[in-house]
């Protein structure tokens, strides 16, 4: 053994620390609230509605025109339209906060029945 070589008794025997991957949604939440504005702002216009909707019925046209009776086709451009409603979705509340679940409170529920 080389006396030159630490041995695993001289290291100091510390827990390792699980690597943090926050979300893309908890990053975004940590911008500046200028931004977090803005965007709340965007989202919630008529202008980003009504684009956000013509946007999406000229893909559902383009994926109806260019179908050829494949039933394989069909499934496939009913997941792209599917796909694209999530992602609007996800667009529309990625700024917005989980509100925390509280217990709603029933004094004239009876919980014994």
């Amino acid at each position: 053994m080389n006396p030159t070589t630490p041995t695993t008794s001289d290291q100091p025997a510390t827990k390792p620390t699980p690597p943090i991957n926050p979300s893309p949604k908890s990053r975004f939440m940590k911008m500046a609230p200028v931004i977090l504005t803005r965007h709340r702002d965007m989202v919630s216009s008529d202008q980003f509605d009504l684009s956000s909707d013509f946007a999406l019925a000229e893909m559902v046209r383009k994926l109806v025109e260019n179908s050829d009776g494949n039933q394989y086709y069909s499934m496939a451009a009913f997941l792209r339209i599917q796909g694209a409603v999530e992602y609007l979705s996800q667009l529309k509340n990625l700024a917005e906060t989980p509100k925390e679940t509280s217990r709603v409170s029933t004094p004239t529920l009876d919980h014994r029945v």
